[in-house]
């Protein structure tokens, strides 16, 4: 099933024709003289296939070659001149911004490749962070490397208006927060303290990803905002859900005592969730409450696992209601929306979760022939179902998206 962007006006047609010549609207000769007036769809959305592909070939060179020169470096470390190395550092950054910048805004001829070299610099930007740090025996273990990372990657972003490196700098940003936090609170299960934090900053994510919305230059950032902040809030909750994480913790709850400034981050996660409510350019609308009320339910419970962690036995049921809620809210909001990278997110996470809690109940109940026997063909119907499910959804997606 194509993603509702993708769909052309000609399929579109080709798709109503049925109903019409049903109804008696037309006939057969009138709708094939219909389907030749737009020859020219076919050519245009293979043109715009291939430009996906284009560009993701691109992304993926841009990543291979990011990778052969940290490997590069980590196999010749010790023989390469520290000259040598800062110079490398600092060439290869310029050059890929440089030569992406020519091809994507100068010349205009290959923007695809373009994009793909400005990513790449971003990557070697980071990777040259860590480089310079070991090169003057700096500690590598910080995480404000990536910290600093992120810090040069999204004004890039922004100024270039590259999705993938604005999902680069989130993801820098994301993984100094974690390991920032299981830095300073090295006690475990005290570093759990992340887990929380990370469904929060989820919510804010996917807020911030709505206020991009009023601005035609930035609402291409709105749905890497929305897909990183929900993958982030479905990661950290269904690590949440395990039982074993939470014995833990009933074990010590003190090492959840909140630290001062986890309050403010409740405080942020509130004021995200609240700003999903309204939407300056055409206020409230269908999604919008549902979306609020989601992000709240997230918030709190966050809140709880850490403020109130001597309900630790409570939390492994209520995360998995939350993990499963936010599977099936982001199927709703892809209906609704006529997205389909929604419901392209919570259909799988509807099936990790049902996967996850079988083996947890049943796994050793059953003996292991009989579990994989069995276990092999509720899967293969639930992914049926699911499929199943995941089409009509594309489908009404499609078509939310043609009415509006």
């Amino acid at each position: 099933m194509q993603d509702a962007r993708t769909v052309t006006f000609r399929e579109r047609l080709e798709r109503e024709l049925p109903g019409w010549l049903q109804d008696g609207l037309i006939t057969q000769e009138q709708g094939r003289r219909i389907l030749a007036r737009y020859p020219a769809a076919q050519s245009e959305d293979r043109a715009f296939r291939l430009n996906r592909l284009t560009a993701f070939i691109a992304t993926t060179g841009a990543l291979v070659f990011g990778a052969g020169v940290v490997l590069f470096f980590s196999t010749n470390w010790d023989v390469i001149p520290t000259w040598f190395k800062v110079a490398l550092v600092y060439l290869s950054t310029a050059g890929a911004y440089a030569a992406g910048y020519v091809l994507r805004f100068r010349s205009r001829m290959m923007p695809r490749v373009g994009e793909a070299l400005i990513l790449l610099g971003a990557l070697l930007f980071q990777a040259g962070i860590f480089l310079l740090a070991q090169i003057y025996n700096l500690p590598v273990e910080s995480p404000s490397i990536l910290g600093f990372g992120a810090l040069g990657i999204l004004p890039l972003a922004y100024a270039v208006g590259l999705r993938s490196a604005l999902a680069v700098g989130l993801l820098d940003a994301l993984a100094w927060i974690g390991w920032e936090i299981v830095n300073t609170y090295t006690d475990e299960p005290a570093a759990a303290v992340a887990l929380p934090v990370y469904l929060i900053a989820g919510v804010v994510l996917f807020a911030l990803g709505g206020l991009h919305r009023p601005s035609r230059a930035l609402a291409g950032f709105r749905a890497v905002y929305e897909v990183l902040g929900l993958l982030t809030a479905l990661a950290a909750a269904y690590v949440l859900s395990f039982g074993d994480l939470w014995d833990e913790i009933d074990d010590d709850v003190a090492a959840l005592d909140a630290p001062a400034w986890f309050l403010l981050v409740v405080a942020l996660g509130v004021v995200a969730a609240l700003s999903l409510v309204w939407r300056p350019e055409r206020g409230t609308d269908r999604t919008t409450a549902g979306q609020a009320s989601a992000a709240l339910a997230v918030v709190t419970l966050a809140a709880a696992a850490v403020l109130a962690a001597d309900g630790a036995r409570f939390y492994p049921a209520a995360f998995n209601l939350l993990f499963f809620g936010l599977a099936l809210l982001a199927c709703v909001l892809g209906y609704l929306r006529g997205a389909a990278r929604f419901i392209n997110i919570g259909i799988p996470a509807l099936a990790l979760g049902l996967v996850t809690r079988y083996v947890d109940v049943f796994g050793g109940l059953l003996p292991a022939s009989a579990a994989y026997l069995t276990g092999g063909a509720l899967l293969l119907v639930v992914a049926v179902v699911l499929e199943r499910v995941r089409r009509r959804l594309l489908v009404a997606a499609e078509e939310a998206e043609g009415g509006v």
